[in-house]
């Protein structure tokens, strides 16, 4: 780690990654491979142990934190934030915020 050297980023107007881009009401989570990892699991998650990066919007602090992220169906993600963690915090403040 002490001789590491960060790739640069570099910013392209084209390639493979940018060829399906799906917008709007074609889009579909199902598309990709969507597993149920244990046989008590209550439905298909997309993510499992992901990093999630919230950001306070009050203080402007960063979290990340590793959560599950549960599709419901090919529209309809939800990401499973236990309470108690700071995942949890930020997006109850932002939910408080949005319906006073």
């Amino acid at each position: 780690m002490a001789h590491l050297k960060p790739v640069p980023v570099e910013w392209v107007e084209r390639g493979p990654i940018l060829e399906n881009v799906q917008t709007g009401n074609d889009i579909d989570v199902l598309k990709f491979p969507v597993p149920r990892h244990h046989e008590r699991d209550c439905g298909r998650y997309i993510a499992t142990a992901s990093a999630v990066i919230t950001q306070d919007p009050d203080d402007s602090w960063f979290n990340v934190g590793t959560y599950r992220s549960k599709v419901y169906d090919g529209r309809t993600i939800g990401c499973q934030i236990t309470e108690g963690k700071h995942g949890r915090i930020i997006a109850t403040s932002i939910l408080s915020a949005a319906n006073p």
